[in-house]
This record gives structure tokens, sequence and C-alpha cells, in this order.
């Protein structure tokens, strides 16, 4: 795109994963967007750090925040909503990314949910969204427990205090992530890429998985100590200057090419004509 003079921004740019092996979707956008990209507007040092280290030019990279996190902070302020807990138990929020397919991240969190469920005194809500096919599939598992309560597509206020008042956090998204971190709430997240190398038929593999997203969740719950290390932990960057950061940095740089904004198109059109010529001869 850059031979073209098309300038790339890309907002909240994610980290590129350490190892080349990961061919899933999200770590491939990653490897292509920061070829492409003029700017990358990230959400936090981590991130900002991962770029970097990939060979991606400094002076193009903005930690920014996040603008889910400007959304999220507005929203305590100004609109507080409704939690979905009901009872004195540890409460669970779990949060599935949006899909009609059973990913192994789903698989592994649902089976978790299950044993937490059974084994630990504990509440667990889960926004079900229009995810139908999805849907069907949780209340199979899950719908006969009294400790797991599935909720409808949550309005966004409702979310935001759903997550406020959970003890912990299930996800698979790294958005939610985020705003689990935000709000300070520890977070264990399982990213479909980092599962690239879990064969679809290694059930020994995904049995290991579940055991280690469960004894996470667990220590969370049971240990004090561990609990508010890892509550204060948290790396979700900058809050509240999102929009605004970058909104200042599309116009610097968009001024800055203001006065060479033709001499690309007329290369193009020439391109072109030669190109034509050529065909024509």
């Amino acid at each position: 795109m850059r031979h073209l003079d098309v300038m790339v921004a890309h907002v909240t740019a994610t980290a590129i994963p350490p190892h080349s092996r990961d061919r899933g979707i999200a770590a491939t956008n990653a490897r292509l967007i920061a070829q492409l990209a003029r700017s990358h507007f990230v959400p936090s040092v981590t991130v900002s750090t991962s770029l970097l280290h990939h060979g991606v030019d400094p002076d193009s990279v903005i930690i920014v925040g996040t603008p889910a996190t400007d959304n999220l902070r507005w929203i305590l302020r100004n609109k507080p909503g409704r939690s979905q807990f009901c009872t004195a138990r540890r409460k669970v929020l779990v949060v599935l990314r949006q899909s009609e397919d059973v990913t192994r991240s789903f698989d592994i969190l649902t089976r978790a949910m299950t044993r937490l469920a059974r084994d630990a005194d504990v509440e667990i809500v889960v926004p079900l969204q229009h995810r139908l096919v999805v849907r069907s599939i949780i209340e199979g598992r899950l719908g006969s427990s009294p400790r797991v309560r599935l909720a409808g597509d949550l309005d966004y206020r409702d979310y935001v205090a759903t997550m406020q008042s959970a003890d912990i956090v299930l996800t698979d998204s790294s958005a939610v992530r985020c705003e689990a971190q935000t709000l300070q709430r520890p977070c264990v997240t399982i990213v479909e890429d980092f599962l690239d190398g879990l064969r679809e038929d290694a059930d020994g593999d995904l049995t290991n998985r579940v055991d280690e997203v469960f004894a996470a969740s667990r220590k969370l719950l049971d240990d004090d100590d561990h609990y508010a290390f890892a509550a204060r932990r948290h790396d979700a960057g900058l809050g509240g200057i999102a929009a605004n950061s970058m909104e200042l940095q599309l116009r610097a740089a968009v001024a800055t090419r203001a006065p060479r904004g033709r001499e690309p198109r007329q290369s193009l059109r020439a391109t072109n004509a030669e190109n034509h010529r050529g065909r024509v001869t």
C-alpha cells in the first residue's frame, strides 16, 4: 500500500505472536498489518514492545490506550447499570467471543465452567448474545446447573456492572481481558492463536488445557494473596484519551501529506496508461 501512498493506520494494534509457527487468523493479520500500517495505535507498553521487537519503526508506534476502555470508564461515571449476579457466592463472569463456531477456546472454557460449577461454591454468569448455535451447546452442557446463569444479550451498562461485581473473569477475548484489567478484576484468558499447536484430535492436550484453566480459577478464588496480586497486575494502558490521541495523530499525518497528495494519483494514472499502451502494441 505504501508504494501507492495510501496511508494505513492500525487502530488498537495487537502484539505479534513470538513464534512464526502461529498461523491463526489473528496472528496472520497482526503480521500483515504490521507491514502495511504507517501508524500503529497501541493500547499498552506490552504491545508496543512486541511491535518494536519485530522491527516496526519506533516513530510509527503510538501508545494511546483503547477506545473500549474509554467507553467503559464513561459508563461507570455516567450510566451505571445493574449486575446480573444475585447470590452471595463467589462470582465468575464468563465472556465468550461472538461466533457461530465451536472453537477450541470455547470448548476449553465451557468444560472448565462445568467443573467450577460442580466443584466450587460459585455463581457463574454467561452472557450469550446472539449466537444461537453456541447457545444451544452451552444450554446442553450447563443449563441444568443451578450455579450457572445464562444471561441474554446484555445492555452494555449491565455488562459493565456485572463485570465490576465479578470476582474473576474467564474469556477467550483479548478485548474483554483489557476491560477486566481496567476494572482490576483478575482474568483467566484463553487466546485462540495460542492453541494453534493443539491438534484437533488431541483429547489429552485439550484436557490439560481445561485443567490449567480450572486450576488458575480455583487459585484466584481460594488464595487471597494471589488474588490481590492478580488484581493489581494489569496492563490496560491509558484510559480516557484513546479517541482524542488518535484523532490528533491522524490530523497531523494528513496535514503533512497534503502538499503532495496529487503526485501518487498522477503516477498511478501514468502507469495505467503505459500498461494500456503496452497491451495495445
